[in-house]
């Protein structure tokens, strides 16, 4: 520590010392700080004071002073001097955000990776400075000072900094280090601005705003230190979710887009289709898996499909191998959710939106474009499901419009399907349809039971279901071994191994979610490597 302490500090610790009767039984340890305020550095003094500066007697100072300072830090000193901050966080747009915990070393390899990174995107690199204390063998207690790692002195940050209008790192707000869920209970904190803060732990939440208003985000960032804690079931929690990661936040006017960065045992990490050493960056690479949140095609407007399908969306730019599907269709013509709504219903009939075929021979086609040049999985979802619910209810009576495909349907299915309990959206799909108008070989149904795995992340789950049959939700998908991305929701989040994406048919708001709410338009990648990154679409942007 003392390596970088000036003489000024050494002052303002011996002045603390004596006032809080430090050096009454380490009086050595007051000469020796005497000696190398006098001298300017210990070096210097073991240089003077000694006839060859004997490393023993440098050492046994070194030391002496050092236990001083942690006494003194752990006592309540504190100097910022100790660690140097950041400065002009605020004048970039764009920023490499992680966190880095007392009394832990960084990953090298990491950081030598970030400082690749923000040279190559001309960004800003911020470490929040969070605190543990972790009483093991070599740190007991109030014997132990509270420092930082020096070699990423000048990323440091420990005070709110405002990015924007509409987005702060709250680097005041002191989470604790094992904390297994690090964003609990700070939805009111910032008010209306989206919030970065520092934790070992990569977790995203969303905070219900008026409709028309961007949700409010709730970010922490992973760490670039090594997972350092104790031997409790807390710290060894704690330890199990450490991630190696970090937030790429880059800014356009008001709007933000944040990308998660998670590094591999090396440090080394891709974004988008770059992957970075502390070597460089080469690019060309492709993500095994692209993840949309749920489409529901219906209600997708042109503007969301040239986003999303567009030269310059995602998709087109990063090539992934595969998309993932879920919910690609609505079931919007006969959905059981409208059946007692009279208005509804009156307006699907005069916008010509009740012929169950129709609508399903549109989702058809719309795969099969999609699809083009890659694998699409599509997820067993409630709302394709939908359709078989109708079939099972259907009286041809009270729906004179959808009677004469129903008698076609159940007629087809009754001599040519294999079982009447195949999923009905899949075999509408793959063989009631005429031949050139089915799903492409290249378009893969799943069912519930399936496993698909990308890197170890599982994909096959749409998130209506959890365990057992119970309902699904991100806690209780975090408890899965396995880590996974899943739909469902609409309101995208990250919480430990469980990753959900958002939605894309924001005019379904209309219907469902009246009043505040936090769906918001949310992608997933997932690089070969198993890492992962939210894609978030704002006013047609996903990037700045």
């Amino acid at each position: 520590m003392n390596k970088v302490m000036d003489v000024d500090t050494l002052k303002k610790i011996r002045k603390f010392a004596e006032e809080k009767n430090h050096f009454v039984k380490r009086p050595t340890a007051k000469k020796h700080i005497d000696n190398a305020i006098k001298y300017g550095s210990v070096t210097n003094a073991a240089k003077t004071l000694t006839a060859s500066g004997n490393p023993i007697t440098r050492q046994s100072m070194d030391t002496s002073i050092n236990i001083t300072v942690r006494n003194a830090i752990a006592a309540g000193f504190e100097d910022k001097s100790l660690n140097v901050r950041a400065t002009g966080v605020a004048k970039s747009k764009r920023w490499f955000v992680t966190s880095a915990q007392n009394n832990s070393l960084v990953h090298q390899g990491f950081v030598e990776t970030i400082k690749v990174f923000c040279q190559h995107m001309n960004a800003e690199p911020i470490a929040i400075m969070t605190r543990y204390a972790n009483p093991d063998k070599f740190h007991r207690g109030a014997e132990s000072g509270v420092e930082w790692d020096h070699s990423i002195d000048g990323w440091y940050l420990d005070k709110d900094v405002s990015l924007g209008p509409k987005l702060m790192i709250a680097g005041d707000v002191k989470i604790g280090a094992t904390s297994g869920n690090p964003l609990g209970g700070l939805d009111l904190i910032g008010r209306g601005k989206s919030m970065i803060v520092g934790h070992g732990q990569l977790q995203m939440r969303l905070v219900a705003t008026p409709h028309g208003v961007d949700p409010k985000m709730l970010h922490s960032t992973g760490s670039c230190t090594l997972a350092n804690y104790g031997r409790s079931q807390t710290a060894m929690k704690a330890r199990e979710h450490h991630n190696l990661a970090g937030l790429y936040v880059e800014m356009r006017g008001e709007a933000f887009y944040i990308f998660q960065v998670e590094a591999d045992k090396n440090g080394h990490f891709y974004f988008l289709n770059e992957h970075f050493t502390p070597d460089g960056v080469t690019n060309g690479h492709r993500p095994l898996a692209y993840v949309i949140g749920d489409e529901h095609r219906i209600h997708m407007t042109d503007k969301e499909k040239e986003c999303l399908w567009g030269k310059d969306g995602p998709v087109e730019t990063l090539n992934p191998e595969c998309l993932v599907r879920h919910d690609v269709d609505d079931f919007y013509t006969r959905n059981h959710h409208h059946k007692d709504d009279l208005m509804l219903s009156m307006h699907k009939e005069k916008t010509g939106a009740r012929l169950v075929e129709d609508e399903l021979r549109d989702t058809a086609s719309y795969l099969n474009w999609t699809s083009k040049g890659r694998t699409s999985y599509v997820v067993d979802s409630n709302h394709p499901n939908a359709f078989g619910k109708w079939l099972n209810r259907f009286q041809p009576k009270n729906d004179i419009s959808n009677a004469d495909f129903y008698m076609r349907y159940m007629g087809h299915k009754g001599l040519f399907g294999d079982s009447w309990a195949d999923d009905d959206f899949t075999y509408f799909m793959t063989k009631f349809l005429p031949a050139n108008e089915r799903a492409a070989d290249n378009v893969v149904f799943l069912t519930r039971n399936d496993q698909v795995l990308f890197a170890g992340v599982d994909i096959t789950h749409h998130g209506d279901k959890g365990a057992n049959g119970a309902r699904g939700s991100a806690n209780s998908f975090s408890k899965a071994y396995l880590k996974m991305t899943y739909g469902h929701s609409h309101s995208p989040s990250i919480f430990k191994g469980a990753w959900g994406v958002g939605t894309w048919a924001m005019k379904m708001t209309e219907q469902y979610a009246k009043g505040i709410g936090s769906w918001m338009v949310m992608d997933n990648i997932i690089y070969p490597d198993g890492a992962r990154c939210m894609i978030t679409h704002i006013n047609g942007k996903w990037r700045a």
